[in-house]
């Protein structure tokens, strides 16, 4: 098949797919205007595969930093949750706008939990 689509078309860009569909508008990742970062997802969570505390994917964050609040010493994964966040969002969202393994973002989503860069709010079982 030449083409990506039904119409043998090539798929949209991700951006536009996200405006053409009716999804949200993508969130730009720090690291956007550069080339794609190489850093392995084990590399980001320090090679843990556990969160600190469990978090159901459908948990909701918000951010527990302020605009004003200087960023620039976390890393730019913490970087851009911080700022995603400062809606409120669920776990699952958090990975899906960052394309970053939801596995990822729940050991780095705990991490911050625990520095109080973030809250979690789980949902009632």
């Amino acid at each position: 098949m030449a083409g990506g689509g039904w119409n043998n078309e090539p798929y949209p860009p991700v951006a536009d797919a996200h405006r053409q569909y009716g999804g949200a508008t993508p969130v730009p990742r720090p690291a956007q205007t550069e080339q794609s970062s190489l850093v392995r997802p084990y590399a980001v969570t320090g090679g843990r595969t556990t969160p600190r505390l469990q978090l159901a994917m459908e948990a909701l964050v918000s951010s527990a930093t302020s605009v004003h609040q200087d960023l620039s010493t976390l890393t730019p994964e913490r970087q851009a949750i911080s700022t995603l966040c400062r809606q409120v969002r669920s776990v699952a969202e958090v990975s899906a706008l960052l394309r970053i393994p939801l596995g990822v973002v729940r050991v780095v989503i705990a991490d911050m939990a625990a520095e109080g860069l973030v809250h979690v709010h789980q949902p009632q079982l």
